[in-house]
């Protein structure tokens, strides 16, 4: 029989060892600790463990965006965690009166997805990971750079709205999370630019061993179609490789076609796609 119960960071071992059993590609412990940890999912009150016997065999975070859910990450080692927490999210979302509710599922995850389905889950976008070998590059960018983490949150803020607006599964950020992302962004690669005292792009790039993931990269309207954001991907890539890491990542909804033109053009290519499925509850 399954029960859930909340969220203990002695825990992370053990669902850093089912991620690995369970989902691609693997994460690292930061990875995880920062996906269940974060503001999003209020510092980790916003998961559920699920055991069996005392075991763990799942886990499941959720953000509470207006109008919707995203359930994420969800992962379980058989059919009945999935459907325990599949259940147990829904009816979060339910309950707060979201019109829709979005969980991923990569090609690994048998027992998720068919408790999704079986659910009345939908596919509607993937998500697609595209990557590269880190390579000098030494690109020209006419704009100031300042460190992220040297700037007003709220700047953060705005420019992630902004240039995010309509992206799918990029809800508006708060300044918690804003904060957030430049404490846990990598210096070297990261940055907001700027167009004399006007915030103009930023990029958030996250490093995690042998990897770069270019986790945010946005430029404002006025200055696209004008080599910036090409700019930026080459920018990251090349620091990279300064730094002798191996590869660089970035996860791109299916959707957003302007950014995956975008990063297949600097020569990123697809390594793994997970699903997005949809529950509408309204």
């Amino acid at each position: 029989m399954i029960e859930l119960r909340a969220l203990s960071t002695a825990d992370l071992p053990a669902l850093l060892a089912l991620q690995h059993a369970t989902s691609t590609p693997p994460w690292s412990a930061a990875t995880l600790e920062g996906q269940l940890l974060d503001p999003a999912r209020e510092h980790g009150k916003n998961v559920v463990v699920a055991t069996r016997d005392g075991e763990i065999v799942g886990v499941a975070g959720w953000v509470d965006a207006e109008g919707e859910q995203f359930g994420a990450p969800v992962f379980a080692g058989d059919r009945e965690a999935a459907d325990a927490l599949v259940t147990t999210l829904v009816a979060h979302a339910r309950e707060r009166g979201a019109a829709r509710i979005r969980i991923s599922c990569t090609t690994p995850e048998q027992a998720k997805r068919e408790s999704l389905e079986s659910a009345g889950f939908r596919v509607v976008l993937d998500f697609i990971t595209l990557a590269i070998a880190a390579e000098p590059r030494n690109p020209r960018i006419e704009l100031a750079r300042v460190a992220i983490d040297s700037v007003d949150p709220d700047v953060v803020r705005k420019l992630h709205d902004e240039t995010f607006a309509g992206v799918d599964n990029a809800p508006p950020i708060s300044l918690e999370q804003a904060r957030h992302v430049q404490h846990r962004a990598w210096p070297e690669a990261s940055g907001v630019w700027l167009d004399g005292e006007e915030p103009a792009a930023f990029v958030v790039a996250m490093r995690d061993g042998d990897c770069v993931e270019i986790d945010e990269i946005g430029v404002r309207s006025s200055w696209r179609r004008r080599g910036l954001a090409r700019a930026l991907v080459d920018r990251v890539i090349d620091i990279a490789a300064t730094a002798r890491i191996g590869e660089v990542r970035a996860l791109i909804a299916s959707t957003n076609t302007a950014s995956l033109a975008l990063h297949e053009a600097a020569g990123l290519r697809e390594r793994y796609r997970r699903a997005v499925y949809q529950l509408e509850l309204r």
